[in-house]
């Protein structure tokens, strides 16, 4: 029998019991979308054939990672399909979290919607609410709704069966939140990462790729800029003609491939094709490891090969609250990476001896910066015995300058330096004449951009310790002392 020729008592229920079965016939009747300048539609009126098969997936699949290109409404979808969870699942049980990247879109964007869809449900379904605020939203079932900025505490103390993460690649605590979330993923509850990209090297990036490689359980979603069936190649056009970014940035939101959905972000020196490419060859080879997994060593000292070291030595915590890290980067002549120590540096014994034992391993010269902890550190390594320092010469900075009569141990850093080291390591990436098996130095390496004239760092809340050690191993390599052959040359014997 059809529903429409039952009783209006018996047409409601049958009504409410089809839409908890199917999420796709729910949000096509009942599901609104606000379209600029025309208002709210009925979205089974206007939806695309990619979000209605985006709508399946969100059912059949538990852990989804989407990159997505801008203005597709998918955010919509997912706020559509928590709304849908709360408002037909089993009363008291169904509770879902959403993080978005700032205060202000979890509320006025976000959290906005769930209103918007309660009150465009039929009078005869719709359930009464029972609690609501800007981030807060609960029916009288007792399920609720809660959007919060993606704050270092946001993911905390929340036991979710749903979890949204939106725009994740924007998320500026991505890897606390991740951690505090792990009940969520590891008790079976829905667990849904969205985003447009925002450059390699972050949580979400890597989670996308893993996805696509195989790597962990999320099914990787890749929605281009054309999915919407009105857009062309001159709807296309006519966005770039009056888009304000690069086309670079313009490609990264508004994506052909998922390769250009992480198109460089900043003003990146290096070749990330490349530095892609090794961000998935890096862990092919482990490492062996010591102190307590601080140091890693790919090869041994090659008898006769020599060797440079670059040491970034850090402190406590930065001024954006990431824990300082510390990297010491050995590098053959060929500018292969055969060994690495990082860790939080403590000024004490066990700490230089680590340095010092590796560095005599492999006889090599030690580049370190001779500002800040630099200084003390050399003088702590002088008292164990090393001495084998890379010496600061004027002509290493300005070829035509005089040599420097009394060279001193150290890096002299000044911002010449450093943008001179960026312009080195740049030139070694770019020609993919530098190898390190060491994944976390390609991830640095991505997110390292030009920030202002002649200044540079890591993007976000990311690091660049071991960016900066392999930069001044580089310098080191790059201005080896000359090796004086001090063998005596062999006596000629006249024989009578």
């Amino acid at each position: 029998m059809d529903i429409d020729a039952l009783s209006p008592e018996l047409r409601a229920l049958a009504e409410n019991l089809a839409n908890e079965r199917s999420f796709r016939r729910w949000i096509t009747r009942n599901g609104v979308v606000e379209i600029r300048e025309v208002g709210m539609r009925n979205f089974g009126k206007v939806a695309w054939p990619f979000q209605l098969q985006f709508v399946d997936l969100l059912v059949s699949t538990d852990r989804m990672v989407t990159v997505k290109a801008r203005q597709i409404g998918v955010s919509t979808l997912l706020m559509h399909y928590a709304y849908w969870r709360i408002r037909y699942g089993v009363p008291q049980s169904e509770h879902v979290l959403v993080l978005s990247k700032s205060k202000d879109d979890a509320s006025k964007v976000l959290m906005a919607k769930v209103p918007q869809i309660h009150a465009a449900q039929p009078e005869d379904e719709r359930m009464a609410i029972k609690s609501q605020n800007s981030y807060f939203f609960q029916l009288e079932n007792g399920n609720t709704i809660t959007v919060l900025a993606a704050t270092e505490a946001g993911g905390r103390g929340h036991a979710a069966t749903v979890v949204i993460l939106d725009e994740h690649a924007f998320h500026q605590s991505a890897e606390s939140n991740w951690a505090a979330l792990q009940p969520t993923l590891e008790g079976g509850g829905k667990f849904f990462v969205v985003s447009t990209g925002n450059g390699i090297g972050n949580l979400f990036h890597d989670i996308y790729q893993k996805a696509k490689e195989g790597r962990n359980s999320f099914t990787p979603v890749f929605i281009n800029w054309s999915a919407p069936s009105h857009r062309d190649e001159d709807w296309l056009e006519k966005q770039k003609l009056d888009s304000a970014v690069d086309d670079e940035l313009f490609e990264q939101e508004y994506p052909a491939t998922d390769d250009e959905a992480f198109a460089k972000t900043g003003n990146s020196p290096f070749d990330l094709e490349f530095v892609r490419d090794m961000i998935r060859e890096a862990g092919r080879k482990a490492p062996r490891k010591y102190h307590d997994g601080r140091t890693l060593v790919w090869s041994d000292p090659v008898p006769g090969q020599r060797y440079a070291a670059g040491l970034d030595l850090a402190q406590g915590i930065t001024d954006k609250g990431v824990p300082d890290g510390s990297a010491l980067t050995i590098i053959d002549m060929n500018a292969n990476e055969v060994a690495r120590w990082y860790g939080q540096v403590e000024l004490d014994s066990r700490t230089a001896q680590e340095h010092v034992e590796l560095l005599n391993k492999y006889g090599a010269v030690l580049g370190i910066e001779r500002n800040g902890p630099g200084a003390g550190w050399i003088g702590t390594l002088q008292v164990l015995g090393f001495t084998n320092f890379y010496r600061w010469d004027e002509r290493h900075l300005y070829p035509d300058a005089k040599p420097t009569k009394e060279p001193t141990i150290g890096i002299q850093r000044t911002q010449a330096v450093k943008a001179r080291q960026v312009q080195l390591l740049s030139a070694y990436v770019n020609t993919r004449a530098l190898y390190s098996y060491d994944e976390m130095f390609w991830r640095e390496l991505s997110t390292f951009v030009q920030k202002a004239p002649m200044r540079w760092g890591p993007q976000g809340k990311h690091k660049d310790d071991r960016v900066d050690s392999m930069s001044h191993a580089l310098w080191v390599k790059e201005h080896m002392p000359f090796v004086r052959n001090t063998r005596r040359p062999a006596r000629k014997i006249r024989w009578a």
